[in-house]
């Protein structure tokens, strides 16, 4: 079915991803427990910095997270006064979310906490090697997305 070679290749990309995963992984752990926030709550509070409105489906979409697990996180950080629901009079099937007065200092901190494990190492990389991965990157998200599409 695949070639010999290719599932060799494919392991070892897969090994690297795993290497990277652990390693943001327990980084972005470390930084979430300093803050007092589990990394879901941290991912969706930037979620909700970056799209004020957003609704709860489609957080719960761009999270991969079912829409009760989504709405779970948000009620924690809703009883601490960090995120807040709203209903639109028009629809008030749709629950939008927005970060409160209180937590708009969370901002400057979540963007610490999203660079402060990569932009040590960007600072130590060549520029040449940089585009290298940045590269690498987009070429694996071309053969996804390609992927993605002849299987529809």
């Amino acid at each position: 079915m695949y070639k010999e070679n290719d599932v060799k290749l494919a392991d070892e990309i897969l090994i690297e991803v795993e290497k990277m995963k652990k390693y943001f992984k327990a980084g972005m752990g470390a930084e979430c427990e300093k803050l007092g926030f589990t990394m879901p709550q941290l991912v969706l509070l930037h979620e909700v910095f970056s799209a004020p409105g957003i609704t709860l489906n489609d957080l719960s979409d761009k999270m991969n997270l079912s829409k009760s697990t989504v709405s779970d996180i948000v009620e924690r950080l809703q009883m601490r006064n960090i995120i807040r629901r709203e209903r639109p009079e028009n629809d008030r099937r749709i629950t939008m979310l927005y970060v409160t007065d209180n937590s708009t200092s969370y901002g400057s901190l979540l963007k610490e906490v999203r660079h402060g494990l990569l932009l040590p190492l960007v600072s130590k990389a060549e520029s040449d090697e940089l585009l290298r991965i940045l590269e690498g990157f987009e070429l694996l998200n071309e053969l996804i997305n390609r992927v993605n599409a002849n299987s529809d």
